[in-house]
């Protein structure tokens, strides 16, 4: 039997390939080279572990083996990260704001790109609180409620001309939504970004 399993581990060879790349994609961090050597290792440890005698299929077992091992890797590589303190204050304040809005308004109030959101994203899903070492950071969680009360001040309009500005529009191009001037919508921005100036150091004491 033990002869057949040695035999049989060049046939995992792209089930460890497609989870590693499955891993890798979904943190954007992880080396896929690391999570496919995890893999490996997670066979090995199948073969050694089998027991026939228990009944099991090998092909399951050492998939499942082979499973854990690389999403062990992935956590223990996660939790091994470090982040600037101005991406973990983000990342609390994405945190505490997912409780009341969208996705979208959230982007918005805190004039976040794309793609820097899907990063705060991923470490949403892949980190828990005690991963991120806030030490460093002058972080006040209550002060998060100050964010709603004024981005909920705003008015319909007000809030649509932050997206248009998020999204990289230029005023002429805002004034031209509304009917109005460029200079109108900067002067608009302007005042809204004085409402909310304190929204990028709420939370800091």
């Amino acid at each position: 039997m033990t002869d057949n399993r040695v035999n049989d581990i060049h046939e995992f060879d792209g089930f460890i390939n497609r989870k590693a790349a499955k891993f890798a994609n979904a943190s954007s961090i992880c080396d896929i080279n690391d999570l496919r050597q995890a893999g490996y290792v997670g066979l090995l440890s199948a073969q050694r572990n089998f027991d026939i005698q228990k009944g099991s299929n090998w092909k399951s077992y050492a998939s499942t083996c082979i499973n854990n091992a690389i999403i062990t890797e992935s956590v223990r590589f996660l939790k091994s990260i470090t982040v600037s303190p101005k991406t973990a204050l983000t990342y609390y304040k994405v945190r505490k704001l997912k409780m009341c809005y969208s996705d979208e308004e959230i982007k918005d109030i805190l004039s976040l790109s794309d793609e820097y959101y899907q990063t705060i994203q991923r470490l949403i899903v892949n980190l828990d609180n005690d991963t991120i070492n806030s030490n460093k950071l002058k972080y006040n969680k209550n002060n998060i409620s100050d964010i709603r009360t004024i981005y909920d001040s705003l008015k319909k309009e007000e809030k649509n001309i932050l997206k248009l500005r998020r999204k990289k529009c230029t005023f002429a191009q805002i004034g031209k939504s509304y009917n109005k001037s460029y200079e109108w919508a900067r002067l608009k921005y302007k005042s809204i970004t004085s409402k909310i100036e304190e929204l990028h150091n709420v939370g800091i004491d």
